[in-house]
């Protein structure tokens, strides 16, 4: 297992700056490659590991044939550049083609440089592999090809070769309940491939088994039927986050499937925080066909190439508008804080003031300064006025030339008082006083 490292990382140091606008198709890593700009323009990678390897895509070419070609020099800590330059005459582009290896280094903390030494639009970086030896992966994706020993298959498969794969091998095979296992150590594995729907749209259909588990059915791609082609670099799987620790998964083409299951390689995501130089790389999204151009000869060159797909350079990105986001926010804060205690000065300041001049005003006018008083009216004895409806009927009756007429309707009964003396018209009822409606007149 390796450790993958994308063009787009930020750890790889680039001066000047390498062209990637509109550079990259579906088959490079991540949909992304670099290109250098001018002769002589470098890019410097540190890593801590045994040996490092470097991929990338060439082609087609417009040399002649001469000595002079597209070329890029490599080496590490300083010693003896290796060379490679596009063959002549080639007429179709090449993906996963390695570009560089280096001898077997002591373990510890190396630099890569690369150098344009004659620069060609036929020529990209795609991505770096290290060997960590006994360093710490923690927080590093690890890439492992279907043609590492580490992978165990079942008989059934086949090798392809195809200059569209990494490492320019793929497995396959259509054979019921035949099968692919790989033991590893991380928190989420994924599975990359080819796609070559059958007659109809019709796709692979296996399962995976994950430390001895329930069967999970990988999912069928959608769009089959609208790209009939083989689509490369393809995510077939992907797990949930798992437990830190060793586990293992197979994968099993069921007895029913239409068309083989291709295996070209695996993703690890390796647990724990890095202490190593940053080389991790953001989980990959979900490859559909639907956003993909189907072929098996891609041309790097101007009209073919396609802009980068999902979340390719999401490194880069984020560091460049984390950055300054946090510087202005640092500025804003110090600005606040600045101008909040000069508030806070000037309002005590105002109050200083203010007190001074009282203080003056009352020793210069000390009668007219003096703050006037509140002075309160003086009160009067206030009698309570009772109710009407609470006094006592005899002492209204006493009152003199008073009268107290209760309109009624026709038939109903009318009670007159007039000093004192009651009367009575029609039935022989009282009504209570403070019931009556209150209609009053002075005799």
């Amino acid at each position: 297992m390796s450790v993958i490292v994308d063009d787009r990382n930020i750890s790889i140091k680039y001066n000047p700056e390498w062209t990637t606008l509109d550079l990259g198709t579906f088959i490079d890593f991540r949909a992304t490659t670099s290109q250098p700009p001018v002769t002589g323009g470098e890019a410097q990678y540190t890593f801590n590991g045994t040996s490092v390897s470097v991929y990338g895509t060439f082609g087609p070419s417009a040399d002649d044939g001469s000595e002079n070609g597209t070329s890029m020099a490599f080496s590490v800590d300083g010693g003896d550049a290796a060379t490679f330059t596009v063959p002549p005459r080639t007429t179709s582009a090449t993906h996963h083609q390695l570009f560089y290896s280096s001898p077997v280094l002591s373990q510890g903390l190396h630099t890569l440089l690369i150098q344009s030494t004659q620069s060609g639009s036929d020529i990209f970086l795609d991505y770096l592999l290290y060997d960590a030896g006994q360093a710490s992966t923690a927080g590093q994706r690890l890439f492992v090809d279907d043609n590492e020993t580490v992978v165990e298959y079942s008989p059934g498969w086949q090798l392809n070769n195809s200059e569209s794969c990494f490492m320019h091998t793929t497995h396959f095979s259509q054979s019921p309940e035949s099968w692919v296992s790989l033991t590893f150590e991380g928190t989420l594995l994924q599975l990359f491939g080819p796609i070559t729907p059958g007659p109809g749209g019709v796709a692979y259909s296996a399962h995976a088994v994950i430390d001895g588990g329930s069967p999970i059915l990988l999912p069928t791609p959608h769009n089959l039927e609208t790209s009939p082609n083989t689509s490369f670099n393809t995510e077939l799987f992907a797990t949930t986050s798992l437990s830190q620790g060793r586990h293992t998964i197979n994968f099993t083409v069921s007895s029913d499937s239409a068309v083989p299951l291709f295996v070209d390689y695996f993703l690890i995501q390796s647990g724990g925080s890095s202490t190593a130089p940053a080389t991790s790389i953001p989980t990959l999204a979900a490859t559909t066909l639907s956003n993909t151009t189907s072929t098996t000869q891609i041309s790097p060159s101007p009209t073919s190439r396609l802009s980068p797909k999902g979340p390719s350079g999401s490194d880069h990105q984020v560091a460049e508008i984390a950055g300054p986001m946090a510087a202005f926010l640092l500025v804003v804060l110090v600005i606040g804080v600045f101008i909040g205690r000069r508030w806070a000065r000037r309002a005590q300041r105002s109050d200083v003031e203010s007190s001074k001049r009282w203080h003056f005003l009352t020793r210069v006018f000390p009668r007219q300064s003096r703050r006037p008083q509140r002075q309160d009216p003086p009160h009067s004895p206030v009698m309570p006025v009772p109710f009407l409806a609470d006094m006592p009927e005899t002492k209204l009756a006493n009152h003199p030339k008073s009268t107290l007429s209760l309109p009624s309707p026709a038939g109903a009964v009318q009670r007159n008082v007039v000093e004192g003396q009651d009367s009575d018209i029609g039935a022989r009822s009282r009504l209570p006083l403070a019931s009556r409606p209150p209609s009053y007149h002075a005799a």
